[in-house]
């Protein structure tokens, strides 16, 4: 929620859009799992499951890395 906060106030109104879209499927798919406990293969079977072209399954899998990194970079 915070980066969506955060995205709201730096990006343009479709892209947060997009970055709330993308990321409420993700947890969708992965529920209430902690972070410390994500592994690459969750990301790569929510994507499978999308049935999402490449191009937005590339922007979907990038949001969530930013995503991640924003956390990191916040503490």
């Amino acid at each position: 929620d915070l980066y969506l906060d955060n995205s709201i106030r730096v990006n343009k109104p479709t892209t947060s859009r997009m970055h709330k879209v993308y990321l409420q499927s993700f947890c969708d798919r992965v529920g209430r799992k902690r972070v410390s406990d994500l592994k690459v293969h969750h990301v790569t079977e929510w994507i499978a499951s999308t049935g999402w072209g490449q191009s937005t399954a590339c922007s979907a899998r990038g949001t969530v890395l930013a995503c991640l990194n924003w956390a990191v970079e916040q503490g």
